[in-house]
């Protein structure tokens, strides 16, 4: 059987990858699914636009610990899920994929986040 990745990556239309994500979404049980925080717990998806709500409120609950332990493992994979579904709506939009170079480059970049706590940190960097 194709992974959830693999699925995503095979799609062709914005149609079908919502449908994969209502497919994904029911193959959760009921007792998982009420293990992910309710603010953060896809409850369905209408269109394209869900996937980058219910992705952002995944990131928000994950990056502030909301889930603990068993919790935050569930948040991770599904967030793992709806950030590889989002970034194929984009794909199927017409904007090109982000390299894994080009990413790690965003990251670390001077106006990023890593590089201003850094700065921060060490009391350097730009006022």
């Amino acid at each position: 059987m194709k992974s959830w990745h693999d699925r995503i990556d095979d799609v062709e239309e914005s149609d079908d990858l919502i449908a994969l994500a209502r497919e994904y979404l029911a193959s959760w049980s009921p007792e998982a699914l009420a293990m992910i925080p309710e603010q953060a717990r896809p409850l369905q998806v209408k269109g394209t636009d869900d996937l980058a709500h219910w992705h952002q409120r995944l990131v928000d609950c994950y990056c502030t610990g909301a889930a603990k332990g068993r919790e935050s493992e569930l948040v991770r994979d599904m967030l793992q899920f709806f950030a590889f579904a989002l970034q194929r709506a984009a794909e199927l939009r017409g904007v090109p994929p982000i390299s894994e170079h080009e990413a790690a480059t965003r990251l670390f970049s001077e106006r990023s986040v890593p590089k201003l706590f850094t700065s921060a940190m060490t009391g350097s960097g730009e006022q």
